[in-house]
């Protein structure tokens, strides 16, 4: 149990700098060119198992210290040190405006504007520049910084007389749905001034950020950071279930999306037509209804045409000719493009056309 306690404090204190400094520079690397999710996902992990090493291997020799030496003080410091550490990094996170020393905010149009937390000057600042509203993607499930900073923030808004709208966001993990669509009435709306934020003013605005270019339709000036001049399903290669194939000019077969794909790919990227392939039964019900209640929000062409497990060529065919009408670019969708009745679709496909589709994994023709 003390080592344990040891290496929670060691570990939270050295996650700390992890994730300020080479988790961040990785992601902004991986972002900045143009890697994939899995690619991204990789070094993250990666990154975690050294944190997880180093901090136990310190731990470790900080508790055989403690039993060589046999002494009070020296049992006292083995968890006093790891303790004030930790104590330490909270109070940097507690304080964005030392972690985020350098960031600067982002105009996006007239009515929108994205940073990092801004402290209790800087809501000031917005209020006498004409903003109407401050919407934070703080979540109180982020402890025990992120409730703490939203609490803050409640009451510098209050004192300003400026309004706070909470949209809380857990990008990528969780349903982000009811936020992103608090945001979407906003944009809808087109009334007053808003400064967008997360904690660090990187992740979760760019994500808000690439949701209001969509629902603006390019009106706003807004350009979405996931575009043809930067994510694409040539660049990305792969989704995190499956490589990405090439079926045709502007058809592409891809495994199912996770919540970041999804934002990005489809919510936030330039498809017009989702045919999703997955069969209707109880285990997939609840992706098809998520998938269509995302979609019905924007200008996405939705089809479901369910293929049961080992449905025929014949069956396939008819798919493949019912989807060729539909508006490009076009994603056909089942859980993994793995599964032999995906390659066997792709095999029909290709029939129809006379083309082999490409693995943009490998940028290697499909052979059958």
């Amino acid at each position: 149990m003390y080592l344990m306690v040891i290496w929670l404090f060691m570990g939270f204190a050295l996650g700390t700098l992890i994730l300020l400094f080479p988790l961040r520079t990785w992601v902004n690397y991986v972002r900045e060119n143009d890697l994939s999710n899995t690619t991204e996902s990789i070094g993250v992990v990666v990154l975690m198992l050294i944190l997880a090493v180093v901090s136990f291997i310190i731990s470790w020799k900080i508790y055989q210290w403690h039993l060589r030496r046999d002494r009070i003080s020296v049992t006292i410091a083995s968890i006093v040190i790891p303790f004030v550490l930790a104590v330490a990094a909270l109070m940097l996170f507690m304080n964005p405006n030392i972690v985020n020393s350098g960031s600067e905010s982002s105009e996006l149009s007239q009515q929108f504007t994205i940073g990092p937390y801004p402290t209790e000057d800087k809501i000031k600042e917005l209020k006498k520049e004409g903003f109407t509203g401050i919407i934070t993607l703080l979540h109180p499930a982020v402890v025990p910084f992120e409730p703490s900073l939203i609490e803050e923030e409640e009451e510098a808004t209050s004192e300003a007389h400026i309004q706070l709208v909470k949209a809380p966001m857990l990008p990528w993990i969780g349903d982000n749905s009811s936020s992103l669509k608090t945001i979407e009435d906003i944009v809808r709306s087109g009334k007053g001034k808003y400064y967008v934020h997360c904690y660090l003013g990187k992740d979760r605005v760019n994500v808000v950020k690439n949701l209001i270019a969509k629902v603006s339709g390019g009106n706003s000036g807004i350009e979405s950071e996931i575009g043809p001049s930067s994510r694409t399903f040539e660049t990305m290669k792969s989704f995190e279930r499956g490589d990405i194939f090439k079926l045709d000019d502007d058809v592409y077969m891809t495994p199912f999306p996770t919540d970041e794909e999804f934002l990005s790919f489809f919510l936030a990227g330039k498809v017009k037509s989702v045919v999703c392939l997955l069969d209707d039964n109880v285990d997939n019900r609840k992706w098809l209804e998520k998938e269509k209640k995302e979609l019905k929000k924007t200008n996405v062409q939705f089809r479901h045409i369910p293929l049961k497990e080992g449905a025929s060529d014949q069956s396939m065919m008819s798919v493949v000719k019912e989807i060729k009408n539909l508006p490009k670019p076009l994603v056909v969708h089942s859980w993994s493009t793995k599964f032999s009745d995906n390659i066997r679709f792709r095999k029909i496909f290709s029939q129809s056309i006379n083309k082999s589709p490409i693995n943009l994994a490998t940028n290697v023709p499909e052979t059958y």
